[in-house]
């Protein structure tokens, strides 16, 4: 009998839909901070579990990824309406009528954080990566798992060839990374590959500008980010070593928001003075597969 974690849908599986229960102060900045007089809003946000990695080729604890979306682009990341795929690193996409083949435009508005342009050379560098090194394919391994082969007609067109239709070439959970950051890297379990000279050029709303492992991790507002102005100027993660601990860190003012309570610690804060409460279904699932093929 064998067990995974993740693969696409060949397998019986029972998934666990789970409340997302978050708490913050009730400010008319949503929790946000200003520092010195006024210039700058920071969000302080507690973080409960542990951080195994920044870069995005080895990144697989939620923590990590949650920071990961807000640092790099997709190519067509849902919606936040109807989690339908919307533009990201791709403003157009088709697939030909047999399926195997699909076609992506690079959106002409997303650039990296470091002024460059991202364009196909980027994308096919990802992908190709992902495919033909195991420890790049650690963390998003099974989306290319059916690619044959990645093409760049020109510098706004990939294409990507299956070996068979596969569903979710219109939501592919991986992170875009810019080539001549990323294309020196020999080894990708390597130290480095966590540190700012990689992880801090992105394309997301946000840029990861400072990382202490097991203390925090500061993100930026990317003044480059395509979309719109991002709401604080500065994001920081706080590390806390359990969610009694997250929360008596809101209780005392250290952070801002905190999430993932137990259904007893959320009872405790709604209706506190100052915090705001909120519980809702998370997007995330825990999911067990037995004998998935």
């Amino acid at each position: 009998m064998r067990f995974a974690r993740s693969r696409r849908g060949r397998a019986v599986s029972a998934a666990l839909l789970t409340p997302l229960l978050v708490a913050g102060p009730f400010t008319p900045a949503a929790g946000a901070q200003e520092t010195g007089d006024g210039e700058k809003s920071v969000l302080r946000v507690a973080l409960v579990q542990e951080i195994d990695h920044l870069n995005p080729f080895t990144a697989s604890f939620a923590s990590s990824t949650m920071i990961g979306r807000m640092t790099w682009e997709f190519m067509t990341p849902p919606s936040a309406e109807d989690a339908t795929p919307s533009p990201g690193v791709a403003s157009e996409w088709e697939s030909s009528e047999d399926g195997l083949t699909w076609t992506y435009t690079i959106n002409p508005d997303v650039k990296w954080s470091d002024g460059e342009d991202v364009t196909s050379e980027d994308v096919k560098f990802t992908f190709e990566k992902i495919m033909n090194d195991p420890v790049a394919a650690e963390a998003n391994g099974s989306y290319v798992e059916n690619f044959e082969k990645v093409t760049t007609p020109d510098e706004d067109t990939v294409q990507v060839r299956t070996s068979e239709p596969q569903a979710s070439m219109t939501a592919l959970d991986i992170p875009i990374v810019p080539e001549h950051i990323w294309s020196d890297v020999a080894d990708f379990s390597a130290p480095k590959t966590d540190t700012l000279e990689y992880v801090g050029v992105g394309s997301g709303p946000f840029v990861i500008s400072d990382y202490q492992p097991n203390r925090f991790v500061k993100l930026e507002a990317n003044d480059r980010f395509w979309r719109s102005d991002v709401a604080v100027d500065e994001l920081q993660f706080i590390q806390y070593e359990n969610a009694d601990a997250a929360v008596s860190a809101l209780q005392s003012g250290e952070v801002d928001f905190v999430n993932r309570l137990t259904p007893a610690q959320f009872e405790t804060l709604e209706g506190s003075d100052g915090v705001a409460t909120n519980s809702a279904n998370g997007r995330r699932f825990s999911e067990l597969m037995i004998n998935p093929g």
